[in-house]
């Protein structure tokens, strides 16, 4: 670890002066620096990244309109839903809940849930819209796992358009 050396610095008695030499040993510092690291690399959990599956509808144009659910997003963070060709409906949260559920159920795997917003929306509000939106489709793939189904998510993030835009501006 440590250690004194004491050495005679002059060849005169009278004169002798000692010098004392300190030398530290760093080996054990290292050593108990490598295991702390190590105890916190291995004790530490690993955050995965919270990613949510989206699979975009095929551009062709086989969705069907009355299988379609829109999420809209104002810019000024109010929200709306419309089903297929209905007027938008201004609404909450958790109002796109219940009727995001309930759609699901009833249409299956031939629904598609649109999330289209403003640019100048929020991002808290779209990501609070996309995080309802995806435990919702959580809750209902546990629901299809229940009735021995496969819930297919299909959904896809866009843009309003000008007719949209319109369409909530008036309301």
């Amino acid at each position: 670890m440590a250690s004194i050396e004491l050495s005679s610095a002059g060849r005169n008695d009278r004169t002798t002066r000692r010098r004392t030499g300190f030398r530290l040993d760093m080996t054990p510092l290292v050593d108990v620096a490598f295991l702390l690291l190590t105890f916190f690399m291995f004790a530490t959990t690993m955050s995965q990244p919270q990613v949510m599956q989206i699979q975009v509808p095929p551009q062709d144009g086989d969705v069907e309109v009355t299988k379609l659910l829109t999420v809209l997003v104002r810019g000024d963070g109010r929200l709306f839903y419309r089903d297929g060709t209905d007027e938008p409906v201004a609404t909450n949260l958790s109002e796109i809940e219940r009727i995001a559920s309930h759609r699901i159920l009833a249409e299956g795997n031939a629904l598609v849930t649109a999330l289209r917003a403003e640019p100048t929306a929020s991002y808290g509000t779209v990501v609070a819209v996309l995080d309802r939106l995806n435990a919702v489709e959580t809750q209902m793939e546990h629901e299809f796992a229940r009735r021995a189904e496969r819930r297919e998510r299909r959904f896809t993030i866009a843009p309003i358009g000008d007719e949209e835009r319109q369409l909530i501006n008036d309301r």
